[in-house]
């Protein structure tokens, strides 16, 4: 399985709120994906500068599903400008999920856990969604439920 390969995630800030609406999933946004280890190492040098950005969550969530993962977002806007490395279509996904579909009880329970729809991302990373990645993340972020 790989979806994805190597990508840039940008991560709220540690204290986020939104690191509490998932059950141990890691909120991000997309910077870069489907590179390669080099690819993604020199992005990420690039990145290593940039400001951190306060963004917001704009609309309803969207699901995607294709043949054995979904996924659950939401649009973001910065609240100020908009930097030049900031990506076109940019979310911050909140959940994924192996097999099955994102049910209408799951996000339901997201948007009802989500009080504060802002955030700061500060935190690069590089990560590589593939096999161990998912199968690990599954099994830890079975499903979200509210408190």
């Amino acid at each position: 399985m790989n979806y994805f390969n190597h990508c840039i995630h940008y991560i709220p800030e540690e204290n986020s709120e939104f690191h509490n609406y998932t059950n141990g999933f890691v909120p991000h946004l997309t910077i870069h994906m489907n590179l390669e280890k080099p690819d993604a190492e020199k992005k990420l040098e690039e990145l290593k500068n940039i400001e951190p950005i306060e963004v917001t969550l704009i609309g309803e969530p969207i699901v995607d599903y294709v043949p054995e993962f979904s996924s659950l977002y939401y649009n973001v806007k910065p609240v100020n400008e908009i930097p030049s490395w900031f990506p076109e279509g940019a979310h911050i996904s909140f959940i994924y999920k192996s097999g099955d579909e994102i049910t209408h009880e799951e996000i339901e329970a997201l948007k009802n856990k989500i009080t504060n729809k802002k955030c700061l991302l500060n935190n690069l990373k590089i990560m590589k969604l593939e096999g161990d990645f998912f199968n690990k993340l599954f099994k830890k972020q079975l499903t979200i439920k509210n408190n």
